[in-house]
């Protein structure tokens, strides 16, 4: 059956780090140059045909996984839930093949625009590929996927957010636009700055650290906030002990939006002087902080700030309308998969 791929219900991706800018993987589809006719993705039966390019069974399968990953672990929703009346196994099906719809539209506007990636970047996506294989082998195997599909859809991901980027770059909002968001917000926006210790749960490649490695440094984390509260200096220790790397006395500015979730939460609502709670557990690691002051923005700043936002907030919309501009062919074999 033929159809125009709706936009995207919700993106699900695979978390294996972020190499970001673009050159040739060996063997790899993606970032090869323009595909259509003749390009096959994946291994396995035909699933569907996406612009003409035939899309597997292996392909689909690590998309499919990625969109049913992101819907538990994100949205804490199991495979046989509903939303909207909707069965999320249907919901991870299409948005898989819209996925994939995406990534081989963005990859066609990388070759016109002529994006390649870096030698560095091929070999953090290489290295991305294996620790995710040597972390989920069991699960790759389980849901028919191999390590050549991780490194296509890394490299398709790469390729969306350059894309991205490169659209961004090219944009500028009205200046009226601009002119009405500054006079809008003119002091009531603000900036926090603040301190912060960071211990991180992972190494310098990537790899988790193991449990017990982790309880060592979370107890080190309490035991630092402790110092801080009893009155030893944050920056010194900082410099000592942080595993970020951190310029001017581990002093940061963090604008809304920056960080998200509970750091971001707690840097704001913690008063000028004050030295967080508790130690904070983000993706990077264990975080002991003070929020040194709140500082509210300039007409200068804010223009910055706006226009930065609303590029991305455009290029954002325009990536995602690659997928609704896709024309696809769906086969009997992407009917019979039940999860």
């Amino acid at each position: 059956m033929k159809l125009k791929v709706a936009a995207l219900v919700v993106a699900g991706t695979l978390i294996l780090g972020s190499a970001i800018a673009y050159g040739t993987i060996e063997n790899t589809v993606f970032s090869s140059g323009a595909i259509g006719e003749g390009t096959k993705l994946g291994e396995g039966e035909l699933v569907a045909t996406i612009n003409d390019v035939a899309v597997n069974m292996s392909m689909f399968c690590v998309y499919l996984w990625s969109a049913q990953n992101s819907f538990e672990t994100e949205y804490g929703l199991d495979i046989s839930s509903k939303v909207d009346g909707h069965k999320v196994s249907d919901i991870a099906k299409e948005n898989a093949i819209n996925s994939i719809a995406m990534a081989i539209m963005a990859n066609n506007k990388a070759a016109a625009l002529g994006i390649t990636l870096s030698e560095e970047q091929v070999r953090l996506i290489e290295r991305d590929a294996q620790i995710f294989m040597n972390n989920n082998g069991e699960v790759a195997k389980a849901n028919n996927f191999k390590k050549q599909d991780v490194i296509e859809l890394l490299t398709a991901l790469e390729i969306v957010v350059d894309v991205q980027n490169a659209i961004a770059e090219e944009y500028t909002p009205p200046a009226e636009e601009i002119a009405t968001k500054v006079e809008r917000n003119l002091g009531a926006y603000q900036t926090v700055t603040v301190k912060h210790i960071l211990l991180a749960k992972t190494d310098k490649d990537g790899n988790e650290l193991s449990d017990k490695i982790k309880a060592e440094k979370l107890s080190l984390a309490k035991n630092l906030l402790q110092r801080v509260k009893d009155g030893e200096d944050i920056g010194r220790l900082a410099a000592q002990y942080s595993e970020d790397a951190t310029d001017d006395d581990a002093k940061y500015i963090i604008s809304p939006g920056d960080i998200g979730g509970k750091l971001e939460r707690v840097a704001f609502q913690t008063a000028d002087g004050g030295i967080w709670n508790e130690v904070i557990e983000s993706p990077y690691g264990y975080h002991v902080g003070k929020t040194i002051s709140h500082n509210t923005s300039t007409a200068d700043q804010l223009s910055k700030t706006y226009i930065a936002t609303a590029k991305k907030v455009y290029a954002a919309e325009v990536v995602t309308q690659f997928a609704g501009q896709a024309t696809v062919e769906l086969t009997d074999a992407y009917d019979a998969i039940v999860l």
